[in-house]
């Protein structure tokens, strides 16, 4: 339905220009629901940053989610599919579906980017997927997907200067490292680790039956690593979900569902004041108070809109969703707000014609109505 809408826009928006008429949209209405957000993260001043389906647009919070403001510089970058923020320097990196790794440390006002390499037929970079930077250090690692091996690209200079190195996974889902300094790939492949910055990469499996590992978290101040486990793109597989903790550094695994009737984990996250365990799903959120060995549903007021991520600040949770955007609560969670003022929606998800002839858009998400040529309501 959406792509025929576009055509259909396409030969509407060509006829009326040719008929040297002049186009001009407006908002007639905005829905309390946000834009579609994939990705979240968080840095060192407990500002969120979200980012926005399918425009790629990065949205950030201040006072925890009343409003948000677009980070400077996003819009210009084409198709970001990922952002993650090292806390250290606050420097937060960008992967794009074929723009290579853009990042900033000085909240957008100035940009860098390695496209890695230019296709001179299309001119499309890189895809980056997921990236990590050792923490405390100038190491950078990033990962480009393939189909059963991946290409993993690796700075020793904070991105003056690339590696490009292998990988035995077909794509990252997670990046990240460890206390100890090793790097835990969460793939379609399953838990892949590597203690030499992503020089080589060894699999670490035993005990996750299913291997698409959506997430990765290390209890900070404990030897305990949870692994996220969601549906299995490879094998169309949806068996074998849910949470796994390892104790021994990712080499073993055990399942620690107990009390999940969708076991299809999208993300994790911890409270950052009593420990406490989150795990979203697509119909809405998990807690688990003890470390995972039994989990109760905290959904009231999330609705069942595809949960794609999750994140926690001092101040509480936040979730992204691809349809109803950003939800926040304060910890303990006992219910959720939807909090998405300030982030604008671009995107035409459906069309329609009133008795009049004019042409109504519904924009990505159903956030808000829009008509051509027409008056305000």
């Amino acid at each position: 339905m959406r792509t025929w809408s576009a055509y259909i826009f396409i030969f509407l928006f060509l006829a009326a220009n040719n008929a040297g008429a002049q186009l001009t949209w407006q908002k007639l209405a905005s829905l309390p629901e946000g834009a579609s957000i994939i990705d979240l993260a968080v840095d060192n001043n407990n500002r969120v940053f979200a980012l926005t389906y399918p425009t790629g647009q990065i949205y950030y919070t201040s006072n925890n989610g009343v409003s948000w403001t677009e980070l400077p510089g996003s819009s210009m970058i084409s198709s970001i599919l990922d952002i993650e923020i090292d806390k250290i320097t606050n420097t937060l990196y960008a992967g794009t579906l074929r723009r290579g790794l853009h990042w900033t440390s000085n909240m957008g006002q100035s940009w860098q980017n390695q496209p890695f390499y230019t296709i001179q037929v299309s001119g499309d970079n890189a895809y980056i997927a997921k990236t990590a930077r050792k923490p405390g250090t100038n190491i950078i690692v990033c990962n480009e997907p393939g189909i059963f091996s991946s290409t993993v690209y690796r700075s020793l200079n904070a991105g003056s200067s690339w590696q490009t190195l292998n990988a035995s996974f077909s794509m990252a889902n997670d990046l990240k490292y460890m206390n100890n300094g090793t790097l835990l790939a969460g793939t379609e492949n399953g838990v892949f680790q590597s203690s030499d910055d992503g020089l080589t990469w060894n699999a670490s499996n035993n005990g996750i039956t299913n291997m698409a590992v959506s997430a990765i978290l290390e209890k900070p101040g404990s030897s305990k690593i949870f692994a996220a486990v969601n549906f299995n793109v490879l094998n169309n597989d949806t068996s074998g979900s849910g949470v796994f903790v390892s104790t021994d550094g990712g080499a073993t695994w055990s399942d620690v569902s107990t009390g999940m009737t969708d076991c299809a984990i999208t993300g994790l996250a911890m409270d950052t004041l009593n420990g406490d365990l989150y795990a979203t799903y697509y119909g809405g959120v998990y807690r688990s108070v003890n470390e995972g060995q039994s989990w109760t549903n905290v959904s009231s007021g999330i609705g069942s809109d595809d949960n794609t991520c999750i994140v926690a600040n001092s101040a509480g949770l936040f979730t992204g969703s691809r349809k109803r955007g950003n939800a926040f609560s304060t910890t303990p969670v006992n219910g959720w707000n939807y909090r998405n003022t300030g982030i604008v929606v671009q995107t035409i998800s459906g069309m329609n014609m009133d008795n009049n002839g004019v042409i109504m858009t519904l924009d990505e998400s159903n956030t808000g109505i829009h008509r051509l040529n027409g008056q305000a309501w």
